[in-house]
């Protein structure tokens, strides 16, 4: 009875001839033999063994030991399928019969497991390494949006041995559109060809891709979410399976990674999954970086037009200078040349630093890549996510306006819980949260400071946020330039009014071009008030203006010593004949 129910094989040999005696049940069921096929019979003749140096190894440990125990061999079934098994065989006496009992488990389903583990441990070491690749590619680094991109369905499509891959993006112009903007085919080894998807015509599809992280179609043409698009797009290109992951930019889903595999449907494994969602983030990292370049060319763009501007109106004065250097106007505009001149250093100085520290760290996005590449591999996509938002929300947050008593307790705080965290540098990592207006960081936050040795990728994501910070100043003191080489164009203007005649001048405007060329003088002890309830527009010499208020501001400035109030204001009063505009200016008060 026990013999019959053993879920092991066993079976009896004559040791004399190697016959079978006796076989169980499970024998039978392992190997598909019946007991009438295999009793009076040698295996080999049955050919169970799938390798003959098993058998022979099994009967030398046998003859010198008697015995063997959990010995790994192959049986190979009556079909000719191989079943993985453990051996244990021993040598008995029976009365006058000397036999051989032997027992097998099958271990075929361990043995599968085991070697998926494998697979799966060796497909998780190759993603890692292809990820941290891309991560470091200069291509990828420097924002090349069209060459990172093939660089990636080419890596994603070798790397999941997939028949083809590709990015979608979403038309600016049209939403509802999917627009297909680099693809591979990696048994032709050719770039596909654009083409577009329409949403309106695969709800299903675009419901699933915007609901779950991924759309894991094993049977692309039966699969409620895919075979919608199964007679225009599956069918035809041969496509059996698909793997689809949808990567978003600031919040909103930007477009779709899409792998996909012909021939024999197959079944998505939880890494393959989690390696799509992954290169998604490759790709949003991508946009990302073109994003920067983009704006790194424009910057620099604006600041040579600027920088050829200022030389021009520079250039211009000089001529100026030269022209009207017996004119009371030239005269009064010598006056401050110097005081011009420092309006225009301080923020040329600035975007010379700014624009130089920027360089430097651009120039360094590659060598920081490769530095950072490990430290990205070893946390989690959660950990990246938040890392993003951390970034984000220093990029959108304003200065900080505590007062001085409540930004030294909000500081100690945040070092003390740093401390608690166990950071060496909580001074300055308190002290650089506090100044990029995210003094909760550490509550919104709390997984990205839970441990130290996520240093490193804080400080990467306090440098991105100083960078942007970095280009707003930039952008300032362009702006602040202009404003300077706008009133120093209009001041220096040379016509002959005569020949020019009467033009339509705004007055609040022509004053306030004078009190832009005084702002050096202006700024260090005189407070000016400006009431300008209407901004009335004349015709009038507007360069003859200039020079009315120029006296006028001057004089003032020289009566008070440069120390106290002038307010100046424009009222009109209704006459009979059209308006008469009061010009009350030089109220100054001695400080």
């Amino acid at each position: 009875m026990i013999f019959e129910m053993n879920p092991d094989t066993i079976t009896l040999n004559d040791l004399q001839n190697g016959r079978y005696i006796q076989v169980n049940e499970h024998f039978s069921e392992m190997l598909e033999y019946s007991k009438e096929e295999v009793i009076g019979k040698i295996p080999l003749e049955l050919g169970i063994w799938n390798n003959r140096k098993d058998r022979e190894k099994v009967m030398e440990i046998l003859a010198k030991d008697g015995i063997v125990r959990d010995y790994e061999v192959q049986f190979k079934k009556k079909s000719g399928e191989v079943v993985d098994t453990l051996l244990s065989a021993k040598h008995l006496n029976i009365g006058d019969n000397r036999i051989t009992v032997a027992i097998a488990r099958d271990i075929t389903q361990k043995k599968v497991a085991i070697r998926e583990k494998e697979e799966q441990s060796r497909r998780i070491t190759l993603h890692a390494q292809a990820l941290m690749e891309m991560a470091t590619d200069p291509e990828f680094v420097s924002g090349n949006l069209e060459s990172g991109a093939k660089k990636i369905v080419i890596m994603a499509s070798e790397v999941t041995d997939c028949d083809r891959a590709s990015i979608w993006i979403f038309n600016k112009d049209d939403p509802n559109t999917l627009t297909l903007v680099v693809g591979w085919d990696r048994k032709t080894q050719t770039n596909l060809e654009k083409m577009n998807m329409t949403l309106s015509s695969y709800p299903k599809y675009f419901q699933a891709i915007r609901k779950d992280r991924f759309v894991d179609a094993s049977d692309a043409i039966h699969d409620p979410r895919t075979s919608e698009f199964a007679d225009v797009y599956s069918r035809p290109l041969g496509i059996s399976s698909l793997l689809d992951a949808p990567f978003f930019l600031r919040g909103k889903i930007r477009g779709v990674v899409c792998l996909e595999h012909g021939g024999e449907l197959r079944r998505w494994r939880g890494y393959e999954k989690q390696f799509v969602v992954t290169i998604a983030e490759q790709v949003t990292q991508l946009l990302l970086n073109a994003e920067r370049k983009e704006a790194k060319e424009e910057l620099e763009k604006a600041v040579k037009v600027r920088t050829s501007e200022l030389a021009e109106a520079l250039e211009n004065l000089q001529k100026t200078q030269e022209q009207l250097i017996h004119s009371e106007k030239m005269a009064a505009l010598g006056q401050l040349v110097a005081g011009i001149a420092h309006e225009i250093n301080n923020p040329l100085g600035a975007i010379s630093a700014l624009s130089g520290e920027l360089r430097a760290y651009l120039n360094s996005s590659a060598e920081r890549m490769e530095k950072l590449g490990h430290d990205f591999s070893t946390v989690s996509t959660e950990f990246v996510h938040n890392l993003s938002e951390l970034i984000r929300k220093g990029i959108e947050s304003k200065e900080s306006i505590l007062s001085r008593e409540n930004k030294k307790a909000a500081l100690n705080s945040i070092k003390a819980k740093l401390k608690d965290l166990g950071y060496e540098n909580a001074h300055d990592l308190a002290d650089r949260l506090l100044d990029y207006g995210l003094p909760s960081a550490l509550e919104e936050f709390p997984s990205l400071f839970l441990d130290p040795k996520y240093y490193p990728l804080i400080k990467f994501a306090l440098e991105e946020i100083h960078t942007y910070k970095n280009i707003l100043s930039i952008r300032l003191a362009v702006d602040r330039t202009s404003k300077i080489v706008y009133a120093l164009k209009s001041y220096a203007h040379i016509d002959t009014e005569e020949n020019r005649g009467k033009v339509l001048t705004d007055l609040a405007e022509n004053i306030e071009t004078v009190l832009t060329i005084y702002h050096n003088k202006i700024k260090g002890g005189v407070d000016v008030e400006l009431d300008f309830p209407v901004r009335p527009m004349v015709e009038a010499y507007p360069d003859d203006l200039v020079q009315v208020w120029t006296n006028l501001i001057y004089n003032s400035l020289q009566a008070m010593r440069f120390k106290g109030k002038i307010r100046i204001s424009i009222q009109d009063q209704k006459k009979r004949f059209g308006f008469l505009f009061k010009i009350m200016v030089l109220e100054f008060l001695r400080k």
